[in-house]
C-alpha cells in the first residue's frame, strides 16, 4: 500500500505501476477496494481482455470515464453504447482528452487483464505511453505476468520501458471473505457465515488456497445451502463437517473437472476407512503386495493431505445428497441435513456404523455396544443390503485387527461369509445398494469375503435384470411400460419361455405383434446391435419356428395369422444377422 500511496501522491512520474500476481489472487479486488477510498484523484478502470486495437482501448476508456453521466445500464454496456453515449450527452470527442474524462495529475487510469489483450502488444504499449506522456496521468497496470510472458510477444522488453515499480498482490483472505459475506442478501446467511468466519478463514488458509475466485465459489455455494435451512439447523453448520466438505468440492473441481470422480468416491464410500486401510497396507507392505493399490485412493489421499483435510475427511458422511449438490443435480436438503448431523440431538438416531467410523471420539462402552449390535445384525442378515454389510465388515474387521473387538478378524470373517452364502442362494431377497469394491491391497480374509460378495452381487444383478426383462415383456404384450426403442436393451433372454410368450402374443392380438415387430426392427437399424442384443437371436429363431409350425399358411388367411408370419420372417432376419455379425467379431478377435 505504501508503494501505491507514494506513486499516486506525487506528480505523475511518467511510468506505470504494475500490480502483479497469479490468476485469482485478488488483484482486481484489491484495486477496486483501494480505488474506492481515493481522495482527490479520479480513478477510471478498464479491462484489456479481448481488446485488439488502440481504438478499442479508447472506446473502453471513454465508456468507463463517462459511466457516471449515464444510468448504470448504459454505463455497463460496453464500447458500442459508449460511442452512442457521446451523442446522448452531446459531447464533441475532439474536445475530450483521449476521448475520455481524464485530467493531468488528477486522474489515475487502471488497465486490468493486461495478459488477456488480444491484439499485438505494441498497440497496448502505445496506448499506455500516450496516457503517461501525452495525458500526464497516473497509470496502474494489473497483470498475471506468467500469462503475459506466455501470451504477449515482446511483453518483457516493453515492460522495462513503461513499468517503474511492481507490487506483488497477495490474497487478503479475511478481508475478502468479510466483503463477500456482507454482500449476501439473506440475513440468516450473513449471520451464520460471519459467526463462523474464523472456521472459514482457517480452512481456506490451511488449504493454502490463494485463488479468490475459488474462495468466492466456496462462500457462494455454502451461502446457498445455509439460506434454505431452518434457522436452528443453520446455526449448527459452521461447527459441522459441511464447510470442510464444501471446501474440498470447491478446490477439487477448480483444479480439474476429472476430480469429480474423487469427490463421488469420497462421499459414496467410506473414505476415512479407505485411507486407514491404505495406511495399514503401507505399514505392512512386507506382508502384502501393494502394487494393486487404487490410484484414486492415492490421488484422493494426496489431495486431502495437500489441503490439510485428511483429518476432516474422517468426519465426512456417505451422502448421495452432497454428491447431487456437487454435480448440480436436484438434491434432497433434508437428506443433506441428516447426513451431516445437523439435526437436533434429540431428533437423531445414533448410527452404529457411523459411530464406529469415528470410534476414536467415542467412549469404550458405546463402541462395544455398537460392535455387538452390528455383529448381531450381520449374522442375521439385516438389513439385506450388500453394500451396507460390506461396509460393516470392513469397519469391524479394521477394529478387530487392532484388538478393539472381543473376537478375531478370522472369526468375524467366517460370520460374514455365512451370511453371504445364504444371500447367494436367495438373491431375490437382497438389495445390492450400490455395492462397490475399491481396488486395494486386501488381506486374504478380505479377499475371500470380496469374492463371495461379488458372486452375491452378480446373482442379485441377474435377478434384477430378470425382473426388468419380465416387465419389458409384459409391456410388449399389454402396451403398458413397453421397452424404449431409443436404446438397446435385452428383453428376451435364454430363460424366456417361448411357448408361454407365443400363447400370450396370440391372445394379445395385433397391437402386441406390432410392438414386438417394432422392437426387432429397431434392433436391425443399429449397425453394432450385435454387441448389445445378440443374446436374443436364440429366442427370435425359436419364436419364428413356433409361429411357422403352429400357424398354417392358407388362403384366405386371418389377418392375425398373416401378421404373425410377417413377424416370423423379421425374427429370422434378425437371428441370421446376429449370427453373422457374431462370427465376424470372433474372426477379428
Amino acid at each position: 500500500m505504501q508503494v501505491i500511496d507514494s506513486y499516486l501522491r506525487n506528480v505523475p512520474p511518467g511510468y506505470a505501476l504494475l500490480l502483479s500476481g497469479p490468476w485469482g489472487a485478488g488483484k482486481s479486488f484489491f484495486w477496486t477496494r483501494y480505488a474506492s477510498q481515493l481522495e482527490g484523484l479520479h480513478a477510471v478502470t478498464i479491462s484489456a481482455a479481448g481488446l485488439q486495437t488502440s481504438a478499442d482501448l479508447e472506446d473502453a476508456l471513454l465508456t468507463a470515464s463517462l459511466a457516471p453521466l449515464a444510468n448504470s445500464v448504459i454505463g455497463e454496456a460496453g464500447a458500442i453504447i459508449g460511442k452512442a453515449l457521446l451523442r446522448v450527452v452531446k459531447v464533441d470527442p475532439k474536445d475530450i482528452k483521449l476521448k475520455a474524462d481524464i485530467f493531468p495529475g488528477k486522474s489515475v487510469v487502471c488497465i486490468d487483464d493486461v495478459e488477456r489483450f488480444a491484439g499485438a502488444f505494441p498497440a497496448l504499449f502505445g496506448f499506455i505511453v500516450n496516457l503517461l506522456d501525452g495525458s500526464g496521468v497516473h497509470c496502474i497496470l494489473i497483470a498475471d505476468e506468467d500469462r503475459a510472458l506466455a501470451n504477449l510477444e515482446g511483453y518483457a522488453a516493453y515492460k522495462e520501458r513503461i513499468v517503474g515499480k511492481t507490487v506483488v498482490v497477495s490474497p487478503t483472505i479475511r478481508e475478502f471473505c468479510d466483503q463477500v459475506v456482507k454482500g449476501f442478501g439473506t440475513a440468516q446467511s450473513r449471520r451464520v457465515l460471519d459467526g463462523g468466519m474464523e472456521v472459514l478463514v482457517n480452512l481456506i488458509v490451511g488449504a493454502k488456497l490463494a485463488n479468490l475466485r475459488t474462495v468466492r465459489f466456496l462462500l457462494t455455494e455454502l451461502e446457498a445451502v445455509v439460506r434454505e435451512m431452518p434457522a436452528a439447523t443453520a446455526e449448527r453448520v459452521m461447527s459441522s463437517s459441511l464447510p470442510s466438505a464444501m471446501l474440498f468440492w470447491a478446490v477439487a473441481i477448480a483444479r480439474s473437472p476429472s476430480n469429480m470422480q474423487l469427490l463421488v468416491r469420497a462421499f459414496q464410500g467410506d473414505i476415512g476407512m479407505a485411507i486407514s486401510m491404505a495406511r495399514r497396507n503401507q505399514s505392512e507392505d512386507t506382508r502384502r503386495d501393494t502394487r494393486d493399490e487404487d490410484d484414486d485412493i492415492k490421488r484422493l489421499s494426496d489431495l486431502l493431505y495437500g489441503l490439510g483435510l485428511e483429518d476432516a475427511a474422517y468426519n465426512w458422511p456417505n451422502s448421495k445428497a452432497f454428491i447431487a449438490l456437487a454435480k448440480g443435480e436436484v438434491f434432497d436438503p433434508n437428506a443433506l441435513i441428516a447426513d451431516f448431523g445437523l439435526l437436533d440431538t434429540e431428533e437423531c438416531e445414533v448410527d452404529d456404523l457411523d459411530l464406529l467410523r469415528h470410534h476414536y471420539k467415542q467412549n469404550d462402552t458405546d463402541v462395544q455396544q455398537a460392535i455387538t449390535r452390528l455383529r448381531a445384525a450381520a449374522i442375521d442378515g439385516k438389513p439385506a443390503v450388500l453394500a451396507h454389510l460390506f461396509q460393516v465388515f470392513r469397519t469391524v474387521y479394521y477394529l478387530a485387527e487392532n484388538h478393539i473387538t472381543t473376537f478375531t478378524p478370522q472369526e468375524w470373517t467366517q460370520e460374514v461369509l455365512g451370511t453371504l452364502a445364504r444371500w447367494r442362494e436367495n438373491p431375490e431377497q437382497v438389495d445390492s445398494g450400490e455395492f462397490e469394491v475399491w481396488p486395494s491391497a486386501y488381506s486374504p480374509d478380505e479377499q475371500t469375503v470380496i469374492k463371495l460378495a461379488e458372486e452375491v452381487s452378480e446373482a442379485v444383478k441377474n435377478v434384477e435384470q430378470g425382473r426388468h426383462r419380465q416387465a419389458a415383456v409384459n409391456g410388449l404384450l399389454t402396451g403398458k411400460g413397453s421397452p424404449s426403442q431409443d436404446r438397446l436393451q435385452v428383453v428376451f433372454a435364454d430363460d424366456t419361455d417361448v411357448d408361454w410368450f407365443f400363447s400370450q402374443l396370440k391372445t394379445a392380438g395385433s397391437p402386441a405383434i406390432q410392438r414386438v415387430y417394432s422392437l426387432f426392427s429397431s434392433h436391425l437399424r443399429v449397425v453394432n446391435a450385435v454387441q448389445f442384443v445378440a443374446v436374443e437371436a436364440h429366442f427370435a429363431r425359436e419364436l419364428a419356428d413356433k409361429i411357422e409350425t403352429h400357424i398354417e399358411k392358407r388362403r384366405p388367411m386371418p389377418v392375425l395369422d398373416s401378421e404373425l408370419h410377417i413377424l416370423a420372417r423379421l425374427l429370422r432376419t434378425f437371428a441370421d444377422k446376429m449370427d453373422k455379425d457374431s462370427a465376424a467379431l470372433r474372426s477379428h478377435a
